[in-house]
């Protein structure tokens, strides 16, 4: 799972494993270290059958959003690329994106291919 913080928005790039975790066991998590005495980053992308819509929430060092069971359900198994939520805030709303990682069409220094990424639709056939 990746994530982009940009403003007031997040942005979770999913691979297919990340996708069929999410669906089959109902969440993904990521954590990121800060050194042998520092805190931890936890990021968790959570289903919740009982939500109509996607929420988030900071406490401590821990990101969770949460999405509807019945959005993921049908975005794991289809051709959509994501599913999207905001939430108010007390400024800009809150802009939340999940989306299948795609393959990269041109490589990047000091970035690995992930092979368990989605095939990029934008992609030429070989």
């Amino acid at each position: 799972m990746k994530l982009r913080i940009r403003a007031n928005s997040l942005r979770f790039r999913l691979t297919r494993g990340d996708v069929d975790r999410l669906r089959d066991d109902g969440y993904v998590r990521e954590i990121t270290s800060f050194g042998v005495r520092g805190p931890a980053l936890i990021v968790t992308l959570a289903t919740d059958p009982s939500l109509d819509s996607t929420a988030a929430v900071l406490e401590d060092c821990h990101i969770c959003v949460r999405v509807p069971a019945t959005e993921i359900a049908v975005w794991a198994t289809s051709e959509q690329i994501g599913v999207y939520g905001s939430q108010p805030t007390e400024g800009e709303p809150l802009m939340i994106a999940i989306e299948k990682d795609f393959q990269c069409l041109v490589p990047r220094a000091g970035d690995d291919a992930d092979p368990d990424a989605y095939p990029n639709p934008k992609a030429k056939p070989t």
